[in-house]
């Protein structure tokens, strides 16, 4: 009898604590759900650093650490950032669309839709491209104009 007030006791204070967070804000999930992986982590990590395991509980511990300090991504030094249609020239947009210089509105279009269907992130290309392509065409059309 006692197992089940304490399963219903414990099911109560599980369906008021989602109750609660289906309320709450999105800053306040995100530092309940940072609390909770402290906690779990830092009582996984001092577990495995109890029972020599210091290796594993190192990861461990960084993994928690690192949800408090992340590292910051920089920007590719690979490929640099797709140029504004200001700096680019003519010779390299036409060369990026494929298309002539003295090419009408409509090439352009035709060339970027043809290009953009084959290079899109959501089409298996990289944003990278994307935007070289993208600027391309800007700076074709507002050349054109």
């Amino acid at each position: 009898m006692v197992y089940v007030a304490l399963g219903i006791v414990a099911f109560l204070a599980l369906w008021l604590g989602l109750q609660a967070l289906a309320r709450a804000s999105i800053e306040r999930l995100r530092r309940v759900v940072l609390f909770c992986a402290t906690v779990l982590g830092g009582g996984l990590a001092g577990y495995l650093f109890l029972t020599g395991r210091v290796p594993l509980g190192s990861l461990v511990l960084g993994a928690v650490l690192g949800l408090y300090f992340p590292r910051r991504r920089t920007q590719s030094r690979t490929r640099p950032a797709a140029a504004p249609p200001e700096q680019m020239t003519l010779e390299e947009a036409c060369e990026i669309l494929g298309v002539a210089p003295q090419a009408d509105k409509q090439e352009i279009e035709a060339a970027y839709r043809a290009l953009i269907k084959k290079l899109h992130p959501d089409s298996g290309g990289n944003a990278w491209l994307a935007r070289r392509l993208t600027a391309a065409r800007e700076f074709l059309l507002k050349h054109k104009n």
